[in-house]
């Protein structure tokens, strides 16, 4: 609501109803709260949006299905998302080398939020086993895919932020939430047989330049 830098141990205790001695009971320091903040809405994210078990679906249809969800998701939890797209998955080893979280926090909570990472994975190794997703080496078809679909789905949501902050919805408001909704999965039938492919070929454009480029060095 803050931001990382306005908010101090004081506020966070004061908001928690509970006295600031026993708050460093349980952490050390902001960062730490920030970082549990973090790994528990990755975790809140993938519970709502992962696809259901079904051995039957191919790769490609389990991406899709989770593509479908996280649109719902972006709709009815829009914080969740914003927050969580805030920082990258990549960022973590960043956040932890140069704001030392401590010890005991990165020892609980890691490990959970690498289950996340690799069971968003699974769905793409599903793919590149069925051969519905075409995998290209050295780039990570994966982050491309939550980072495009993310950005679409935030620029949707971003009215949603707005209005909720004035107050309480209308019916007339929810009801063209829920439009939304069904608009944007309708969308994304489209959208997401062509999203793989065009990545794809993006990657193998940039390659190419990059090839071009060595060869007239």
């Amino acid at each position: 609501k803050n931001g990382f830098q306005e908010v101090s141990m004081d506020c966070i205790a004061k908001q928690a109803d509970i006295s600031k001695p026993t708050l460093y009971n349980y952490f050390k320091s902001k960062i730490d709260i920030y970082y549990v903040c973090l790994v528990t809405s990755y975790i809140h994210r993938w519970q709502k949006t992962k696809p259901k078990s079904d051995s039957a679906k191919t790769g490609f249809e389990l991406v899709k299905e989770y593509a479908e969800n996280l649109i719902d998701y972006g709709y009815h939890y829009p914080e969740h998302l914003l927050f969580t797209s805030n920082v990258s998955e990549q960022n973590f080893d960043v956040l932890i080398f140069h704001n030392t979280v401590s010890q005991n926090v990165i020892e609980e909570y890691e490990t959970k939020f690498l289950t996340v990472q690799d069971e968003f994975s699974s769905l793409f190794e599903k793919g590149y086993e069925d051969n519905t997703i075409k995998k290209v080496d050295g780039i990570d078809i994966q982050i491309y895919f939550l980072y495009s679909l993310r950005g679409y789905i935030i620029e949707r949501v971003s009215a949603l932020i707005k209005l909720k902050k004035k107050g309480k919805l209308s019916a007339k408001q929810k009801e063209k939430i829920e439009h939304l909704i069904k608009l944007s999965s309708a969308e994304l039938d489209f959208h997401l047989k062509n999203l793989l492919k065009l990545l794809y070929f993006l990657c193998c454009l940039a390659c190419c330049f990059s090839c071009c480029f060595l060869n007239s060095g």
